[in-house]
């Protein structure tokens, strides 16, 4: 995976975005500072569960990766790596991005909304 220059403005990242010799399976653009050395290798995923609230898959990350989401980036979303909750990054403008370390097993993503738990 290569993290683009996050420093970019939104014009100049659509742009590399819709270049075609842009590979979306290796790169991603970030929109904070990020570790840079990550791996290429992409681990196979077992979906588990796959609901529009609650996302799970195992997987057997042999080395750090980010792994993105293509669905949208929003408010109220809750990432958990082996039952730990992780930062979402918002990556390639409006997707998701889930920095998962060496030996990661288990991911979850669950919609969690502030405002549904204080209107409870």
């Amino acid at each position: 995976m290569c993290i683009r220059d996050s420093s970019q403005t939104v014009n100049d990242i659509t742009t590399a975005l819709e270049d075609p010799s842009f590979e979306a399976s290796t790169s991603a653009f970030v929109e904070e500072k990020f570790i840079n050395a990550v791996s290429t290798n992409v681990p196979l995923l077992n979906i588990l569960r796959d609901s529009p609230t609650h996302i799970s898959v195992s997987t057997n990350v042999t080395d750090p990766i980010l792994f993105v989401m293509t669905d949208t980036f929003y408010k109220g979303w809750k990432a958990y790596v082996d039952e730990k909750e992780t930062t979402i990054y918002p990556v390639n403008i409006n997707q998701r991005g889930i920095w998962l370390p060496e030996g990661a097993k288990k991911v979850e993503v669950i919609y969690q909304p502030e405002s549904f738990a204080l209107g409870k």
